[in-house]
């Protein structure tokens, strides 16, 4: 198993009687779509085509799901969710234009 290369970061929350830390994560490189699929399809023994398909058609599942206000969960990887981003101005709202939006993220 490979090493983990992580910073901590002194947290900003003012209620802690004790200053705590957290970690980020370094990464050294992102890899592009064709780099995952060739990485992945020599890994699992996968023709590069084929594993573009799974993702094709996991990416065509998760709009759809998201679409309806679903969840939607890999097994083992990540649920990927619906988050409402922004301030409303009292507990009726009202849903402003430009200043609140949907956001989707994966949440492992």
């Amino acid at each position: 198993m490979a090493t983990v290369k992580y910073v901590t970061v002194k947290g900003s929350g003012s209620l802690a009687s004790s200053p705590f830390y957290f970690g980020l994560v370094q990464h050294e490189r992102t890899m592009t779509p064709s780099e995952t699929y060739a990485y992945l399809a020599d890994r699992l023994g996968f023709k590069p085509a084929a594993v573009r398909a799974v993702f094709m058609g996991l990416r065509e599942y998760c709009r759809e799901n998201n679409a309806r206000g679903n969840i939607t969960f890999v097994d083992g990887v990540a649920s990927i969710r619906n988050f409402c981003k922004g301030s409303f101005e009292g507990m009726n709202g009202p849903w402003v234009k430009g200043r609140n939006f949907l956001l989707v993220q994966a949440v492992e």
